[in-house]
This record gives structure tokens, sequence and C-alpha cells, in this order.
């Protein structure tokens, strides 16, 4: 086995709202080898107005 060129373990990313934050990663975790390719999709809420 080889090492990978990156390893994540349980990364979380929150964004600051007005009044309360967004989670919008909660303790993922990967490892990527060279070559590799990670994506990450997600739906977008509608616009309010």
């Amino acid at each position: 086995m080889t090492t990978p060129l990156l390893d994540v373990r349980d990364l979380s990313v929150e964004f600051p709202l007005r009044r309360q934050r967004l989670q919008a990663l909660d303790g993922i975790s990967f490892s990527l080898e060279a070559g590799e390719v990670l994506a990450l999709l997600v739906k977008a809420a509608p616009a309010s107005r």
C-alpha cells in the first residue's frame, strides 16, 4: 500500500450566517492517491427574495 498524497480525517466546515452557522461538512474523511480526483457536489438551495 502506498502513502496517500492527501489524507483528511474528520473534516468539518461551517459558515457564519446572520444569526446562526451553516454546517457545510460534518466529519468527512478521505484520502487521495496520485492521479485521483475528488469532487463534492451539493444541491443548491433556491435563492430567497
